[in-house]
């Protein structure tokens, strides 16, 4: 800017600049710079009017302030950026690749924040969840007389998951003769023998081993084919002066089970079949029983406080190994067990002076309602009770049976009688129900395996239809496949 001005400066000489050089030395900029921003931006630069073009001087306030003014304004392309403005000095692909790279860092620090925090809760057990939160409890049966001594009550299923067992001291029988394990159907029924001579048994998932201990000193611990008792030596002794009890079969192949000083200094074992790997779980050192695995990662068992109350049922993550207690109130546990066939939901026992059943979801009161004539109904074939069998029917009712792609239609009247002349002693079992309800009419659709003196002899599908009347559920009809090869039911 050509800005002709008198000799007398208008500020003080010592902010005056009285060269090209000491104007581009202050602006930390080249001479051609600044001489360039004094003719395309206006940049206040002063001439002497009887000197030559070239003497020129600046004041270093006026300079201040155009420069600060600058700086709020958009930027001329190609043009260089103030002094000291740092971020506009850069080009644009340089300030991209900065944006870029602190846009990473940021998403890196963050990652690593969710990392951390996510090792923080697996490893404090902030994810734990209550298994049985939404439980619901259902009676199965009573059982008339001692199920076992004060201190033990064992509960267990079958491979398929269709009967409770337990184990029973017989009155009636000699010392060392009186312990066995007796079953009942799950769905309610009488109890009958299951394994003689058995303290405590656990199959394995696949149903295919049994784990057991008979009441020799040690507790001695075998592992059987699953056709019969072992012949084998046991897997494993408890130490003189100890005791192991509860034996479960975890889904990954490991045998948990109760070890310590009876009654009341015991916590969660485990070992693996061949007796190999032993590990001790918990750290409760108090009464510490009945262990289950919901699946391989979930342990269940019941355990007293240090304070000696209880016992209350505990869960836990056998990968952390942080108790967690699950219940708390006036109930008094005594023994607690669980199924892992193919089901979506689970069941667990949980004892309270009788048998009870704890299921996974809240609807499962009503649909017991509904098996339980279903179930009347096996335990009357398996008496050869014409009675039985008829009261869990609305009279009339009529049952369609395939068989090798022929169809056999009778009534219940006529069912019943047949089967009351026979002779062999007969069992059905059904396994995985699943039952529909609506208002007053329900449908159980179920496979099922049926047995004549112990041994499977043919299996298939069972669809019933019933209706609910005065608060009761009774079968109207029955519709049934049967076929001899059972491998896939």
């Amino acid at each position: 800017m050509d800005k002709p001005t008198p000799d007398v400066a208008p500020g003080p000489t010592e902010g005056r600049l009285d060269s090209w050089k000491k104007i581009a030395v202050y602006l930390k900029r080249d001479i051609t710079t600044v001489q360039r921003w004094e003719k395309r931006e206006g940049m206040p630069v002063h001439r002497q009017l009887h000197d030559k073009m070239g003497s020129v001087y600046a004041f270093r306030t006026e300079l201040d302030t155009w420069m600060h003014s600058r700086r709020d304004q958009p930027q001329p392309g190609g043009l260089e950026p103030a002094p000291g403005d740092s971020t506009a000095a850069r080009q644009p692909g340089t300030i991209l690749r900065l944006r870029a790279r602190w846009g990473l860092m940021a998403i890196v620090a963050a990652a690593a924040v969710v990392a951390a925090a996510i090792l923080w809760m697996e490893h404090s057990d902030y994810l734990w969840r209550n298994p049985i939160a939404a439980a619901a409890y259902q009676p199965v049966t009573g059982v008339d007389g001692e199920l076992v001594n004060p201190s033990i009550r064992t509960l267990g299923f079958s491979p398929d998951g269709t009967l409770v067992t337990f184990w029973v001291r017989e009155r009636s029988r000699p010392p060392g003769e009186d312990i066995s394990i007796w079953a009942a159907p799950t769905l309610g029924g009488e109890p009958r023998p299951y394994l003689e001579g058995v303290a405590e048994a656990v199959w394995s998932p696949d149903g295919n081993q049994l784990a057991y201990h008979t009441p020799g000193s040690g507790d001695p611990l075998f592992v059987a084919d699953g056709k019969g008792l072992s012949r084998s030596p046991p897997i494993l002794i408890a130490p003189p002066g100890l005791h192991s009890h509860f034996p479960v079969w975890a889904p990954d192949n490991l045998i948990y089970f109760s070890r310590g000083s009876l009654p009341d200094q015991l916590d969660v074992w485990r070992v693996d079949p061949r007796g190999e790997l032993l590990e001790r779980i918990t750290s409760h050192s108090t009464r510490v029983t009945y262990p289950v695995l919901l699946n391989p990662r979930t342990l269940l068992y019941l355990a007293s406080a240090p304070d000696g109350s209880g016992p209350w049922i505990y869960g836990m993550d056998v990968e952390r190994r942080a108790a967690h207690r699950l219940t708390a109130g006036v109930e008094q546990y005594t023994s607690l067990a669980a199924s892992l066939p193919r089901r979506l939901r689970f069941h667990v026992m949980a004892v309270c002076f009788a048998v009870w059943l704890l299921g996974g979801c809240s609807g499962r009161q009503s649909e017991t309602a509904v098996l339980a004539p279903v179930q009347a109904m096996f335990d009357g074939m398996a008496h050869r009770d014409a009675a039985a069998i008829k009261a869990s029917w609305v009279p009339g009712s009529v049952l369609v049976v395939a068989v090798e792609g022929n169809l056999r239609q009778m009534t219940v009247e006529n069912f019943a009688n047949r089967v009351a002349t026979g002779t062999t002693h007969i069992e059905e079992r059904i396994h995985d129900p699943q039952v529909r309800i609506d208002h007053d009419l329900a449908e159980v659709w179920a496979p099922f395996n049926f047995f004549i003196d112990g041994k499977l002899d043919h299996c298939g599908r069972d669809l019933f239809s019933l209706n609910e009347k005065n608060g009761r559920w009774q079968i109207v009809a029955l519709a049934a496949t049967t076929r001899r090869d059972c491998a896939a039911n």
